[in-house]
């Protein structure tokens, strides 16, 4: 759908800026989704209190095709079986920790903003 277009735009944009093996684009596509639903899901529950369909339209289909996270599971581990297992590890640990940062600030400005 619309997210897996976005996804895929951004991550190739993203990853030609860049270059190199590091999956930059991944990474981007990720915590760009990490945010949006953090900031999404708490205004859309919230103070904008959207009906139940288009939360689950924005949430699961628009955010859930743009996030990647088998996409960077599957990037991960190909690197970590070749000569890459630092690149890898380092793909782990950025994804995740800020990833949950990433949610976290969409969160708190989604509090601010009401």
């Amino acid at each position: 759908g619309v997210g897996s277009i976005l996804r895929f735009l951004v991550a190739e944009g993203v990853q030609k800026l860049t270059g190199g093996v590091f999956p930059w684009g991944i990474l981007a596509v990720n915590l760009i989704g990490c945010f949006a639903i953090g900031l999404l899901g708490s205004l859309l529950t919230g103070p904008w209190l959207v009906d139940e369909k288009y939360q689950a339209f924005i949430l699961v289909g628009l955010l859930g095709g743009l996030t990647t996270f088998s996409s960077y599971a599957f990037q991960t581990i190909d690197l970590a079986r070749g000569d890459d297992f630092v690149i890898a590890l380092c793909n782990f640990l950025m994804s995740n920790f800020l990833g949950f940062v990433a949610v976290w600030i969409g969160l708190r400005l989604a509090q601010e903003m009401y």
